[in-house]
């Protein structure tokens, strides 16, 4: 799920009959910082023995909540949750407003006939944290590079190295630097990561030291859980495969664009 550019897993909570809800540390990641009271102010009771929370209120605007992959828009105007330990929960009312499906048979979320792949509510809970470049680099025109980056969350130890979701913001795009719509990096201990980019303009790209290159989804579990997240194929042949078809596809148009350089005759 994606609210605005952050994007993280959700909880589908078929038994939350109350309403949909957020954690209070992701809604300051949204850069909330109020919440909208709630009259009366409810009881809110959990599963787990001796386990409560306190509900601040609810977001002042309803959100705009995506699903990768779709264009659709859903408005969401979700609880704001002190003790919640998802970032988005999603109460059964929400999921049956919206014409969400829930298919434990083929473990998949069933949204405007999509098939959206779940995974086990136990897998470690993934934190989005900025990604900012460490050092000035110059990356030539028409050539890919490796940035090397720092997630500060790391160094802070406010989440864990590991695997790691990567996604640009759009400030790179606008200047010609691109990567894949989601590209997995492995973040080391010392929050720092490789980052592979290709610059698609003419001339030389500069990226100074501290620039926010975007969002990282780090999580302690494996290859599989993030893959599903970003809906790839985490086979090495599916990889290999795209691999090979990004270099094919970048290497023709290298030719078409040097086939229409006139040469001038010198004397």
């Amino acid at each position: 799920m994606k609210i605005g550019k952050y994007e993280c897993a959700a909880l589908i909570d078929s038994g939350n009959s109350w309403r949909s809800a957020i954690s209070e540390a992701f809604a300051k990641r949204l850069g909330i910082t109020e919440a909208k009271t709630i009259y009366p102010p409810p009881e809110v009771i959990t599963a787990k023995k001796d386990v409560t929370v306190t509900v601040l209120g609810e977001t002042p605007q309803p959100l705009k909540l995506t699903v990768r992959g779709m264009d659709k828009v859903y408005p969401f105007q979700p609880a704001i949750v002190r003790g919640l330990h998802t970032a988005i929960n999603l109460s059964g009312p929400w999921l049956k407003t919206q014409g969400w499906d829930d298919l434990h048979s083929q473990g998949c979320m069933s949204i405007e006939g999509h098939c959206i792949p779940l995974v086990d509510h136990n897998a470690a809970e993934p934190s989005i944290s900025g990604i900012f470049a460490l050092k000035d680099l110059t990356i030539e025109a028409r050539t890919g590079r490796n940035i090397t980056a720092l997630v500060p969350d790391i160094r802070a130890k406010q989440v864990s190295p590991g695997l790691g979701c990567f996604e640009t913001r759009d400030k790179l795009h606008r200047i010609g630097v691109h990567t894949g719509p989601a590209v997995l990096t492995h973040i080391q201990q010392d929050g720092t990561a490789r980052l592979p980019v290709i610059n698609m303009t003419d001339r030389d790209v500069v990226i100074k030291a501290g620039t926010n290159l975007g969002t990282v989804t780090s999580s302690e579990e494996d290859l599989e859980y993030i893959a599903a997240m970003v809906h790839k194929d985490p086979g090495p042949t599916t990889r290999r495969k795209k691999k090979e078809e990004y270099i094919q596809n970048f290497v023709r148009q290298a030719k078409a664009k040097a086939g229409k350089v006139k040469k001038i005759k010198t004397t």
